[in-house]
């Protein structure tokens, strides 16, 4: 896990530069401040975050299932939705073209 390098230039991107433009939801690629790169997500990564992130829905319906009380659910559905964030910028892999996902 280590965040992703710009593929023109070599800049290793910040954490807090991957995490602003990773989770401002828009259409618009990363881009590599140095040299000002549009860098696209591999279809690897995007199966990552998406993996992540669906995986939020189905702990809900565990913890509903297996009758848990609400205040406990709530803390583990934030702590699981705040642990996605913090590592989702260690998870992203570059290119330089966009590609399909499948």
């Amino acid at each position: 896990m280590k965040l992703p390098k710009c593929i023109n230039c070599n800049y290793k991107l910040s954490w807090p530069q991957t995490f602003k433009q990773t989770m401002i939801v828009k259409k618009d690629p990363l881009q590599c401040p140095q040299c000002h790169h549009k860098l696209f997500f591999t279809p690897k990564s995007k199966k990552r975050i998406f993996l992540l992130v669906a995986l939020l829905p189905i702990l809900f319906v565990i913890l509903i299932a297996l009758q848990i009380s609400t205040i406990i659910s709530v803390s583990l559905l934030i702590i699981y939705s705040i642990l996605v964030m913090l590592v989702v910028p260690f998870l992203i892999e570059v290119t330089k073209n966009e590609e399909a996902l499948f």
